[in-house]
Protein backbone atom coordinates (compact mmCIF):
# COMPACT_ATOMS: atom_id res chain seq x y z
CA UNK A 1 0.00 0.00 0.00
CA UNK A 2 1.13 3.36 -0.91
CA UNK A 3 1.73 5.76 2.24
CA UNK A 4 4.64 8.33 2.52
CA UNK A 5 3.52 8.72 5.99
CA UNK A 6 4.98 5.44 6.65
CA UNK A 7 8.16 5.95 5.49
CA UNK A 8 11.30 6.64 8.05
CA UNK A 9 14.26 5.99 6.18
CA UNK A 10 16.13 6.31 2.55
CA UNK A 11 15.38 2.54 1.63
CA UNK A 12 10.95 3.00 2.71
CA UNK A 13 11.45 5.73 0.76
CA UNK A 14 12.95 3.93 -2.13
CA UNK A 15 10.17 1.36 -1.74
CA UNK A 16 7.57 3.22 -1.67
CA UNK A 17 8.82 5.46 -5.15
CA UNK A 18 8.88 1.64 -6.40
CA UNK A 19 5.63 1.03 -5.72
CA UNK A 20 4.35 4.18 -7.04
CA UNK A 21 6.49 3.70 -10.25
CA UNK A 22 4.77 0.28 -10.60
CA UNK A 23 1.18 1.25 -10.00
CA UNK A 24 1.36 3.96 -12.55
CA UNK A 25 2.36 1.21 -15.19
CA UNK A 26 5.27 3.61 -16.36
CA UNK A 27 8.50 3.00 -18.32
CA UNK A 28 11.51 4.45 -17.63
CA UNK A 29 11.52 6.84 -20.00
CA UNK A 30 8.48 7.91 -20.13
CA UNK A 31 8.46 8.74 -16.95
CA UNK A 32 11.73 10.54 -17.39
CA UNK A 33 10.08 12.45 -19.76
CA UNK A 34 6.84 13.30 -18.00
CA UNK A 35 9.03 14.24 -14.55
CA UNK A 36 12.43 16.10 -16.18
CA UNK A 37 14.76 13.65 -14.63
CA UNK A 38 17.61 11.65 -16.20
CA UNK A 39 16.24 7.75 -16.16
CA UNK A 40 19.79 7.09 -14.55
CA UNK A 41 18.00 9.36 -10.98
CA UNK A 42 14.54 7.84 -11.77
CA UNK A 43 16.35 4.42 -11.51
CA UNK A 44 18.46 5.16 -7.85
CA UNK A 45 15.08 6.67 -6.51
CA UNK A 46 13.23 3.61 -6.84
CA UNK A 47 16.48 1.36 -6.23
CA UNK A 48 17.65 3.50 -2.92
CA UNK A 49 18.66 3.21 -0.41
CA UNK A 50 20.10 6.88 -0.80
CA UNK A 51 17.55 10.09 0.03
CA UNK A 52 16.69 12.15 -3.43
CA UNK A 53 17.15 15.82 -3.43
CA UNK A 54 13.94 17.99 -2.12
CA UNK A 55 12.93 19.41 -6.17
CA UNK A 56 14.15 15.55 -7.46
CA UNK A 57 11.25 14.11 -5.34
CA UNK A 58 8.96 17.10 -5.76
CA UNK A 59 9.21 16.22 -10.20
CA UNK A 60 8.64 12.46 -9.17
CA UNK A 61 5.62 12.46 -7.57
CA UNK A 62 4.12 15.39 -9.35
CA UNK A 63 4.05 13.34 -12.52
CA UNK A 64 2.96 10.65 -10.78
CA UNK A 65 -0.14 12.98 -9.48
CA UNK A 66 0.40 12.65 -5.70
CA UNK A 67 0.67 15.82 -3.44
CA UNK A 68 4.40 16.59 -2.95
CA UNK A 69 3.80 17.85 1.20
CA UNK A 70 3.41 14.40 2.07
CA UNK A 71 5.99 13.24 0.34
CA UNK A 72 8.45 15.78 1.18
CA UNK A 73 7.82 15.39 5.02
CA UNK A 74 8.65 11.57 4.28
CA UNK A 75 11.77 12.68 2.88
CA UNK A 76 12.16 15.18 5.79
CA UNK A 77 12.24 12.36 8.20
CA UNK A 78 14.37 9.91 6.42
CA UNK A 79 17.27 12.57 6.14
CA UNK A 80 17.10 13.00 9.91
CA UNK A 81 17.11 9.49 10.71
CA UNK A 82 20.09 9.24 8.43
CA UNK A 83 21.85 11.24 10.41
CA UNK A 84 24.58 13.98 9.23
CA UNK A 85 26.84 11.48 6.89
CA UNK A 86 28.24 12.85 3.95
CA UNK A 87 26.77 12.90 0.48
CA UNK A 88 27.34 9.55 -1.19
CA UNK A 89 29.10 9.19 -4.56
CA UNK A 90 25.28 8.09 -5.81
CA UNK A 91 23.95 11.08 -4.23
CA UNK A 92 26.53 13.16 -6.03
CA UNK A 93 25.82 11.54 -8.96
CA UNK A 94 22.03 11.92 -8.87
CA UNK A 95 22.82 15.59 -8.16
CA UNK A 96 25.19 15.52 -11.54
CA UNK A 97 22.14 14.10 -13.86
CA UNK A 98 19.67 16.18 -12.40
CA UNK A 99 21.63 19.43 -12.90
CA UNK A 100 22.30 18.29 -16.27
CA UNK A 101 18.30 17.65 -17.36
CA UNK A 102 18.32 21.00 -16.18
CA UNK A 103 20.71 22.14 -18.49
CA UNK A 104 18.76 20.44 -21.09
CA UNK A 105 15.46 21.74 -19.95
CA UNK A 106 16.80 25.12 -19.66
CA UNK A 107 18.66 24.87 -23.42
CA UNK A 108 15.16 23.85 -24.84
CA UNK A 109 13.34 26.88 -23.28
CA UNK A 110 15.55 29.36 -24.94
CA UNK A 111 15.50 27.41 -28.70
CA UNK A 112 11.07 27.79 -28.24
CA UNK A 113 10.93 31.03 -26.20
CA UNK A 114 13.63 33.12 -27.09
CA UNK A 115 15.59 35.21 -24.52
CA UNK A 116 17.91 33.79 -21.17
CA UNK A 117 15.80 31.73 -18.43
CA UNK A 118 15.61 34.92 -16.47
CA UNK A 119 13.79 36.49 -19.60
CA UNK A 120 11.31 34.28 -19.62
CA UNK A 121 10.64 34.11 -15.85
CA UNK A 122 10.33 37.77 -15.59
CA UNK A 123 7.80 37.45 -19.00
CA UNK A 124 5.43 34.67 -16.97
CA UNK A 125 5.65 37.45 -13.61
CA UNK A 126 4.58 40.15 -15.33
CA UNK A 127 1.82 38.26 -17.39
CA UNK A 128 0.99 37.10 -13.06
CA UNK A 129 0.46 40.77 -12.09
CA UNK A 130 -1.34 41.81 -15.32
CA UNK A 131 -4.14 39.31 -14.54
CA UNK A 132 -4.32 39.50 -10.96
CA UNK A 133 -4.73 43.59 -11.65
CA UNK A 134 -7.50 42.61 -13.58
CA UNK A 135 -9.54 40.91 -11.22
CA UNK A 136 -9.46 44.74 -8.94
CA UNK A 137 -13.27 44.67 -7.56
CA UNK A 138 -13.25 47.94 -7.63
CA UNK A 139 -14.68 49.01 -11.15
CA UNK A 140 -14.12 53.00 -11.00
CA UNK A 141 -11.32 53.60 -8.63
CA UNK A 142 -11.08 57.24 -7.17
CA UNK A 143 -7.15 56.44 -5.84
CA UNK A 144 -4.49 54.93 -7.31
CA UNK A 145 -3.83 51.19 -6.16
CA UNK A 146 -0.62 49.31 -5.12
CA UNK A 147 -0.86 45.39 -6.55
CA UNK A 148 1.90 42.87 -5.56
CA UNK A 149 2.31 39.13 -7.09
CA UNK A 150 4.60 37.03 -5.45
CA UNK A 151 4.39 33.64 -6.81
CA UNK A 152 6.62 30.40 -6.84
CA UNK A 153 8.00 29.52 -10.33
CA UNK A 154 8.25 25.50 -9.70
CA UNK A 155 5.96 25.21 -6.72
CA UNK A 156 3.97 22.53 -6.28
CA UNK A 157 -0.47 23.33 -6.01
CA UNK A 158 -0.90 21.99 -2.92
CA UNK A 159 1.97 23.46 -1.16
CA UNK A 160 0.10 25.17 1.55
CA UNK A 161 -3.01 22.35 1.68
CA UNK A 162 -2.03 21.61 5.15
CA UNK A 163 -2.20 24.81 6.75
CA UNK A 164 -5.76 25.39 5.61
CA UNK A 165 -7.13 22.09 6.67
CA UNK A 166 -7.49 23.49 9.98
CA UNK A 167 -8.36 27.85 11.15
CA UNK A 168 -5.41 29.26 9.11
CA UNK A 169 -5.49 32.88 10.57
CA UNK A 170 -4.35 31.07 13.86
CA UNK A 171 -0.99 30.28 11.97
CA UNK A 172 -0.65 33.08 9.82
CA UNK A 173 -1.57 35.85 12.44
CA UNK A 174 1.44 35.35 14.83
CA UNK A 175 3.53 35.78 11.66
CA UNK A 176 2.13 38.78 9.93
CA UNK A 177 2.61 40.09 13.80
CA UNK A 178 6.22 39.07 13.98
CA UNK A 179 6.80 40.46 10.41
CA UNK A 180 5.26 44.48 10.95
CA UNK A 181 7.20 44.16 14.59
CA UNK A 182 10.26 43.56 13.22
CA UNK A 183 9.93 45.92 10.03
CA UNK A 184 8.91 48.43 12.51
CA UNK A 185 9.42 52.23 10.87
CA UNK A 186 6.79 54.60 10.76
CA UNK A 187 3.24 53.42 10.69
CA UNK A 188 0.52 53.90 7.61
CA UNK A 189 -2.79 52.80 6.66
CA UNK A 190 -4.03 50.45 5.79
CA UNK A 191 -1.31 47.94 7.37
CA UNK A 192 -1.06 44.43 6.94
CA UNK A 193 -1.88 43.61 10.97
CA UNK A 194 -5.65 44.36 10.26
CA UNK A 195 -8.61 42.91 8.84
CA UNK A 196 -11.18 40.06 8.84
CA UNK A 197 -9.94 36.61 7.43
CA UNK A 198 -12.32 35.05 4.86
CA UNK A 199 -12.11 31.96 3.20
CA UNK A 200 -10.82 31.54 -1.08
CA UNK A 201 -11.32 29.02 -3.20
CA UNK A 202 -7.41 28.75 -3.56
CA UNK A 203 -7.13 29.69 0.25
CA UNK A 204 -7.55 32.64 2.23
CA UNK A 205 -7.53 36.49 2.39
CA UNK A 206 -6.89 39.29 5.14
CA UNK A 207 -9.84 41.99 3.96
CA UNK A 208 -9.91 45.28 5.46
CA UNK A 209 -11.95 48.40 4.79
CA UNK A 210 -14.98 46.37 3.95
CA UNK A 211 -18.38 47.02 5.80
CA UNK A 212 -19.15 43.36 6.74
CA UNK A 213 -22.90 44.57 6.86
CA UNK A 214 -22.90 46.19 3.30
CA UNK A 215 -20.15 44.82 1.35
CA UNK A 216 -19.37 48.43 0.78
CA UNK A 217 -15.87 49.13 -0.16
CA UNK A 218 -14.07 52.13 1.63
CA UNK A 219 -11.38 52.32 -0.96
CA UNK A 220 -8.70 54.32 1.00
CA UNK A 221 -9.11 51.70 3.49
CA UNK A 222 -9.30 48.56 1.56
CA UNK A 223 -6.04 46.17 1.91
CA UNK A 224 -6.57 42.16 0.88
CA UNK A 225 -3.47 39.92 1.33
CA UNK A 226 -4.16 36.87 -0.10
CA UNK A 227 -2.47 33.17 0.73
CA UNK A 228 -2.76 30.70 -2.09
CA UNK A 229 -2.47 27.21 -1.21
CA UNK A 230 0.46 27.15 -3.81
CA UNK A 231 2.19 29.23 -1.83
CA UNK A 232 1.98 32.19 -3.26
CA UNK A 233 0.89 35.62 -1.50
CA UNK A 234 -0.98 38.67 -3.61
CA UNK A 235 -1.92 41.96 -2.45
CA UNK A 236 -4.04 44.45 -3.09
CA UNK A 237 -4.40 48.26 -1.68
CA UNK A 238 -6.77 51.08 -2.58
CA UNK A 239 -4.31 53.55 -0.88
CA UNK A 240 -1.13 52.77 -3.94
CA UNK A 241 -1.98 57.21 -4.33
CA UNK A 242 -4.70 59.35 -3.01
CA UNK A 243 -5.36 62.98 -3.07
CA UNK A 244 -5.04 65.21 -0.51
CA UNK A 245 -4.21 69.30 0.75
CA UNK A 246 -1.00 70.70 1.04
CA UNK A 247 0.12 71.14 4.62
CA UNK A 248 0.58 74.66 3.72
CA UNK A 249 -2.20 77.19 2.31
CA UNK A 250 -1.36 80.48 -0.26
CA UNK A 251 -3.25 83.15 0.71
CA UNK A 252 -5.73 82.85 -2.32
CA UNK A 253 -6.47 79.53 -0.73
CA UNK A 254 -8.85 81.56 1.58
CA UNK A 255 -10.95 82.67 -0.54
CA UNK A 256 -11.13 79.52 -3.21
CA UNK A 257 -11.06 76.04 -2.34
CA UNK A 258 -7.71 74.68 -1.92
CA UNK A 259 -6.19 72.78 -4.78
CA UNK A 260 -5.80 68.66 -4.23
CA UNK A 261 -2.64 66.86 -4.80
CA UNK A 262 -2.23 63.33 -5.83
CA UNK A 263 0.58 62.00 -2.95
CA UNK A 264 2.34 58.30 -2.70
CA UNK A 265 3.16 57.22 0.65
CA UNK A 266 6.41 55.91 1.05
CA UNK A 267 6.27 54.13 3.90
CA UNK A 268 2.99 52.23 2.30
CA UNK A 269 4.87 51.49 -0.27
CA UNK A 270 7.80 50.12 1.21
CA UNK A 271 6.24 48.45 4.28
CA UNK A 272 3.61 46.14 2.42
CA UNK A 273 6.03 44.86 -0.48
CA UNK A 274 8.16 44.37 2.48
CA UNK A 275 5.60 42.58 4.49
CA UNK A 276 4.25 40.47 1.72
CA UNK A 277 7.89 39.40 0.31
CA UNK A 278 8.59 38.19 4.18
CA UNK A 279 5.55 36.62 4.62
CA UNK A 280 5.47 34.35 1.28
CA UNK A 281 9.47 33.31 2.31
CA UNK A 282 8.70 32.40 5.64
CA UNK A 283 5.62 30.27 4.71
CA UNK A 284 7.84 28.52 2.01
CA UNK A 285 10.55 27.70 4.05
CA UNK A 286 8.17 26.95 7.44
CA UNK A 287 5.46 25.25 5.56
CA UNK A 288 6.32 24.21 2.15
CA UNK A 289 9.44 23.47 2.26
CA UNK A 290 10.51 25.14 -1.20
CA UNK A 291 13.53 26.74 -2.11
CA UNK A 292 13.11 27.79 -5.61
CA UNK A 293 12.64 30.28 -7.69
CA UNK A 294 10.36 33.25 -7.16
CA UNK A 295 7.90 35.67 -9.72
CA UNK A 296 7.63 39.05 -8.21
CA UNK A 297 5.88 41.92 -9.68
CA UNK A 298 4.63 45.22 -7.87
CA UNK A 299 2.95 48.13 -9.76
CA UNK A 300 1.57 51.66 -8.50
CA UNK A 301 -1.17 53.08 -10.49
CA UNK A 302 -2.70 56.31 -10.56
CA UNK A 303 0.38 58.73 -10.89
CA UNK A 304 -1.03 60.47 -14.46
CA UNK A 305 -0.79 64.52 -14.30
CA UNK A 306 2.31 63.86 -11.87
CA UNK A 307 2.50 62.63 -7.97
CA UNK A 308 4.47 63.69 -4.82
CA UNK A 309 5.67 62.09 -1.73
CA UNK A 310 2.94 62.28 0.77
CA UNK A 311 5.94 63.89 3.20
CA UNK A 312 6.27 66.60 0.55
CA UNK A 313 3.08 67.82 -0.29
CA UNK A 314 2.31 68.31 3.64
CA UNK A 315 5.59 69.89 3.97
CA UNK A 316 3.77 72.71 0.91
CA UNK A 317 7.18 72.01 -0.76
CA UNK A 318 5.37 70.96 -4.34
CA UNK A 319 6.41 73.80 -5.76
CA UNK A 320 10.23 73.30 -5.37
CA UNK A 321 10.19 69.38 -5.89
CA UNK A 322 9.22 68.26 -8.87
CA UNK A 323 6.73 65.25 -9.35
CA UNK A 324 6.88 61.91 -10.30
CA UNK A 325 6.42 62.00 -14.25
CA UNK A 326 4.95 58.48 -14.87
CA UNK A 327 1.35 57.51 -15.56
CA UNK A 328 2.13 54.29 -13.34
CA UNK A 329 5.36 52.17 -11.61
CA UNK A 330 6.01 48.73 -12.25
CA UNK A 331 9.00 46.66 -11.72
CA UNK A 332 9.53 42.67 -12.16
CA UNK A 333 12.14 40.30 -10.42
CA UNK A 334 13.11 37.13 -10.24
CA UNK A 335 14.57 35.79 -7.00
CA UNK A 336 14.91 32.97 -4.83
CA UNK A 337 13.77 31.96 -1.20
CA UNK A 338 16.49 33.57 0.82
CA UNK A 339 16.21 36.86 -0.68
CA UNK A 340 12.07 36.77 0.63
CA UNK A 341 13.27 36.05 4.56
CA UNK A 342 15.76 38.72 4.44
CA UNK A 343 13.74 40.89 2.23
CA UNK A 344 15.31 44.25 2.37
CA UNK A 345 17.94 44.46 -0.61
CA UNK A 346 14.21 42.89 -3.05
CA UNK A 347 12.30 45.51 -1.39
CA UNK A 348 14.53 48.27 -2.68
CA UNK A 349 15.33 46.68 -6.22
CA UNK A 350 11.43 46.60 -6.36
CA UNK A 351 10.44 49.97 -5.32
CA UNK A 352 13.69 52.22 -4.80
CA UNK A 353 13.05 53.88 -8.54
CA UNK A 354 9.51 55.32 -7.23
CA UNK A 355 10.82 56.25 -3.98
CA UNK A 356 13.99 58.31 -5.94
CA UNK A 357 11.51 59.59 -8.76
CA UNK A 358 9.34 60.84 -5.73
CA UNK A 359 12.55 62.71 -4.29
CA UNK A 360 12.09 61.01 -0.98
CA UNK A 361 14.99 58.73 -0.85
CA UNK A 362 16.94 60.55 1.60
CA UNK A 363 14.56 60.34 4.26
CA UNK A 364 13.48 56.67 3.79
CA UNK A 365 16.20 54.56 1.97
CA UNK A 366 17.73 52.57 2.53
CA UNK A 367 14.87 50.33 4.37
CA UNK A 368 14.16 49.45 6.36
CA UNK A 369 15.89 52.39 8.37
CA UNK A 370 17.67 52.02 12.10
CA UNK A 371 17.21 55.81 12.82
CA UNK A 372 13.34 56.80 12.50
Amino acid sequence: MIDPDQIQSGQDLAEQLSALYGEGGWSMHRLAEASGLSPATIQKMINGPGVPQARTLEAFVAACKQPAAPWLRARDRAVKNRGSAKPSVADLQEQLADARAQIRRAKAALHLNGGTPEQILKSHARQRLEQFAAQDPLIDPQNGHLYLVVHPATGAEDALVDLFTQRPEYQLDPIIRSIVRDRGHAEFSPDLDRGVWERRSTGCALVNGVDRETGAIREERFLETSVHEDGSVTLLCGAGSISTVSGWRHVSDVINEAPQYRVVSPWLVLGLTYGALALAGTLADTHASYQGDWLVGLRVTGLSGGAWAYEVVKRGDQDVVPPYNGSHYERIAVCETSDLLTPAALTEKLAGSLIRGLSIHSLVLPYPRTDT
